[in-house]
């Protein structure tokens, strides 16, 4: 197995996430023995700095470091803001913030519009 291990999460419920680890004896004749699971309710929110997980158990020791990073485009500690930035006439003139709230570019105004007003208009 190859670390770090990275796969996506779909969170239908955003405020819990269960981590089972199988822990087994490998074998080279194919007779793996298990030996002990590990399982951890995890708590979702996004953060650059990683959170460490120590089994307890005394026949062996699992240290695993976590850390949730939302996709391209989603913000928020739960992932669920989407915002793309844009930079045209028909969808606006704006960028995302760190949260996802859109920012309109220089130029611009009215961010509930999309940033679709030219801020030297006064009567657009």
């Amino acid at each position: 197995m190859v670390n770090p291990i990275s796969f996506d999460v779909k969170m239908d419920d955003p405020a819990h996430i269960y981590l089972i680890v199988t822990v087994d004896d490998y074998d080279p004749s194919g007779k793996n023995k298990p030996m002990d699971i590990f399982a951890h309710m995890l708590a979702p929110s996004q953060t650059a700095q990683y959170a460490n997980l120590v089994s307890p158990s005394t026949k062996h020791r699992l240290a695993i470091n976590y850390r949730f990073i939302c996709k391209t485009n989603f913000y928020g500690s739960l992932c669920n803001k989407n915002c793309v930035e844009m930079n045209d006439d028909t969808n606006g003139h704006y960028s995302c913030s760190k949260d996802g709230e859109k920012v309109c570019l220089d130029g611009w105004t009215n961010v509930e519009s999309d940033c679709k007003v030219p801020s030297w208009c006064v009567w657009c």
